[in-house]
């Protein structure tokens, strides 16, 4: 059993809310999915700057998610999905001219906010 509060636990919570698969965080974060399952397991726990890193991934995956609310996002197609999160992260640090492709897909216009 993992401890209440360790990085491990919080992943696993964070991918029930988002209703994904393991598999598909580890593709996303780039951990193989056997070193992440095991580490959620409890078996051997993930080096801190990976812990770290998958949590940061859920969190921004949790925010992505709740911003297009009430669009579904169906958190399922690895590549895709991170090429549409590292787009939505470009337009939160402001770059300007980064692809829309989740606008694209939805058929709405994209806006660089000012």
């Amino acid at each position: 059993m993992l401890p209440a509060l360790s990085v491990e636990n919080r992943i696993n919570e964070k991918i029930g809310k988002l209703n994904c698969t393991v598999n598909f965080i580890a593709a996303l974060s780039g951990i193989s999915n056997t070193k992440l399952s095991n580490a959620l397991n409890g078996i051997k726990p993930l080096l801190n700057n990976e812990g770290l890193a998958v949590n940061k991934l859920c969190d921004d995956l949790l925010e992505f998610c709740a911003e297009y609310a009430p669009v579904p996002i169906e958190l399922r197609n690895a590549g895709l999905i991170k090429e549409i999160l590292r787009d939505w992260q470009g337009r939160r640090k402001g770059r300007p001219n980064v692809t829309a492709t989740l606008d694209s897909m939805l058929g709405t216009p994209s806006t660089i906010d000012e």
